[in-house]
């Protein structure tokens, strides 16, 4: 297997543990002792983490130290407002006649959003619904940095957020809107799916206890 190959297998490894709470907000990562837990060299470990850091999962410290990014409220809000952007120009482009074309594939995965415990496999189902949305916009650039965004989302949510899975019912009320065929009309429901819910969440101050501020 070259390097480029083991860079991916350590890569899913870190982003699992990062993803699942093995890895948490502070903790410095032995890149020689996950080479040799997942039996490779330094090298892919090494780049893998470089890709995190780019993610802004982890962060590169002097003396090639390498540390879990801890969340605050402030970059939590950050990449609402980034991942909203990027949403709302993405509808603008797909709504109307696209949604209403994969209308029942994209009420399955609502109906999935509703059906999932609290925890990763929620935060995975309402992924697949939002990438699944903006495919539809056939702007493929857009759909990376979403993939990429969600990713961070999904770590930040871990990380950060008290468990609260009310927002998981208003998916098929953003579906139903979306169906418009008036862009501006299906930015502004995007953008009231992605703000209000988790603003409401920070004013509440939900942060977990040991969340560093």
């Amino acid at each position: 297997m070259n390097v480029g190959s083991l860079a991916q297998v350590a890569y899913q490894e870190l982003l699992a543990r990062l993803l699942d709470g093995r890895l948490k907000a502070g903790d410095l990562i032995d890149r020689k002792a996950i080479a040799g837990e997942l039996g490779m060299s330094v090298s892919p470990v090494v780049e893998a983490l470089g890709h995190l850091a780019n993610e802004g999962m982890v962060e590169i410290l002097p003396r090639r130290a390498t540390r879990v990014r801890s969340v605050t409220p402030e970059v939590f809000r950050e990449q609402i407002i980034y991942r909203t952007a990027l949403e709302s120009q993405a509808a603008r482009l797909y709504c109307g006649q696209p949604v209403r074309d994969a209308y029942e594939e994209l009420r399955a995965k609502c109906d999935r959003i509703e059906e999932c415990a609290y925890g990763p496999e929620l935060w995975e189902a309402e992924a697949d619904f939002h990438l699944a949305l903006a495919r539809l916009s056939g702007a493929e650039m857009l759909v990376d940095a979403l993939r990429r965004l969600l990713l961070f989302s999904h770590f930040a949510t871990s990380h950060l957020i008290i468990p609260d899975d009310t927002h998981r019912h208003k998916h098929h009320t953003l579906l139903e809107a979306l169906c418009t065929d008036d862009p501006e009309a299906a930015a502004a429901a995007v953008r009231h799916h992605m703000m209000v819910k988790r603003e409401a969440v920070l004013r509440r101050g939900a942060v977990k206890e040991d969340t560093v501020l």
